[in-house]
């Protein structure tokens, strides 16, 4: 090797991974050759050629479904595995492709220490529709990087719509025994409904709409819906439906009381309820009238806004008392029109 200055420049092998030995064993200049200079020590240096880490999909080709706005933790959301050779972390490069704009956007995953990651079609961030993925670059801890890879080193992630749920007639929480709660069902049936009843999970396959008969007081809580055109499953977070008991209010010891009061007495009513504070009642006074003698309607009143589930009135005038009708927090119920 000559060269025109003090200065030398020794290409070095790097086409192949390996370890590499340079020894200098003479030295002469432009007045002294290597013989007047006489023996020296030889002098080494040692290369270490680091392979390009390598990367690809350990399904490349595969056709991956995954949901609309679906979240890390979702059971439904499919991961990519895709593998690693060299030293970790790895930093991957993807390409993602939409296929109804064509854009394609860049995702860089940094830090990836295991030999195989497992990408979530989440993190990707993709609109409903086909996606193409495709890697770019990679890089290892050792600084080496490879961009590029085969054209059939790719996936394809398919998004679907999730399925939806709206409550049918009034969005309202609560309801009475022997009422029928009902829900709308927006997608692909049939539909896989699961649901709660006083804590005991139940599952349910229908069309739309889905209802249930509130044949006894407790809570409903939808949990979550899934259809069949995907995987996608919408999770509810415990949409609950409070059932409640229908009241009920009976006077002293039954539903009706007849008294026969003297002259300047009076005698008390007590009505009692079963239900949730605050009651409101309608009560009449009935006599019998006519041969043979019937019940007829005298009077009608109308109390409101009990407290208690306990309420009282003194008459003086006789007859057949009878509440027939009350009315709860949250439900109602008449005896007779």
């Amino acid at each position: 090797m000559q060269v025109a200055t003090k200065y030398a420049s020794v290409r070095m092998m790097t086409s192949k991974p390996g370890t590499y030995k340079y020894t200098f064993h003479r030295l002469s200049d432009a007045i002294y050759d290597a013989s007047d200079v006489g023996p020296m020590t030889p002098i080494s240096v040692e290369q270490v050629v680091h392979g390009k880490p390598t990367t690809g999909f350990v399904n490349k080709g595969k056709v991956y479904k995954a949901c609309v706005n679906a979240v890390d933790d979702d059971t439904s959301v499919e991961s990519i595995p895709i593998h690693f050779t060299g030293k970790a972390p790895y930093s991957l490069t993807v390409n993602i492709r939409h296929e109804s704009t064509g854009i394609i956007d860049k995702l860089t995953i940094p830090n990836i220490k295991d030999k195989v990651y497992r990408l979530k079609t989440s993190a990707l961030k993709l609109g409903l529709g086909r996606h193409t993925v495709s890697i770019a670059k990679v890089t290892d801890g050792m600084g080496c990087a490879r961009e590029l890879f085969n054209e059939d080193e790719k996936v394809t992630v398919m998004v679907s719509d999730v399925p939806s749920l709206a409550p049918l007639g009034d969005q309202k929480d609560d309801y009475c025994v022997g009422e029928r709660i009902g829900f709308a069902l927006t997608g692909v049936p049939p539909f896989e409904v699961i649901y709660e009843f006083n804590g005991k999970k139940q599952k349910a396959t229908t069309s739309s709409p889905f209802s249930r008969v509130a044949s006894a007081p407790g809570n409903l809580a939808m949990l979550s819906l899934s259809d069949s055109a995907s995987s996608c499953k919408l999770n509810l977070e415990r949409n609950v439906k409070h059932i409640h008991p229908i009241p009920s209010v009976k006077i002293t010891d039954g539903a009706t009381a007849v008294k026969d009061i003297h002259e300047g007495d009076q005698a008390e009513l007590i009505f009692s309820f079963t239900g949730t504070p605050p009651f409101s009642f309608v009560y009449t006074r009935s006599e019998m009238i006519g041969k043979p003698p019937r019940p007829k309607v005298i009077e009608t009143h109308s109390v409101t806004d009990v407290p208690d589930y306990e309420y009282s009135i003194f008459t003086s005038v006789q007859g057949i008392y009878e509440a027939i009708s009350v009315r709860d927090a949250y439900c109602s119920v008449a005896s007779r029109e």
